[in-house]
């Protein structure tokens, strides 16, 4: 099974949006050691339902968080991914190393 995880133009464009908003250090240590994590955090909304219950419940949602950590104390703030899209742009990765991504992105094979 593929994991699918942030596309690094995307947490790009989400750590520098959150520098511009102010955050710049650990609201907990001050420490400058905040990093984007790759993969998604996966929050469910609306209750824990089974897989098959999810596909035919309208009212079900998973929100995809991004996860920026402090790596000197481990404070852990989540942020809403949607709240950095602009349109339809792609966000996930699935299935492809680092090094396949840049290249799919020099050739632009990457569909926005």
């Amino acid at each position: 099974m593929a994991v699918a995880r942030w596309r690094k133009k995307f947490l790009t464009e989400v750590t520098e949006k959150l520098v511009q908003l102010g955050l710049k250090s650990c609201p907990v240590c001050n420490s400058d050691t905040l990093g984007a994590k790759s993969w998604p955090v996966m929050a469910e909304i609306g209750g824990l339902h089974s897989a098959k219950d999810m596909q035919s419940d309208e009212e079900q949602n998973v929100l995809f968080l991004v996860g920026v950590e402090c790596s000197s104390c481990g404070h852990l703030m989540l942020f809403n991914s949607e709240r950095f899209r602009t349109g339809d742009e792609g966000t996930l990765v699935k299935g492809l190393t680092h090094e396949e991504e840049a290249e799919a992105e020099e050739r632009g094979l990457w569909d926005d």
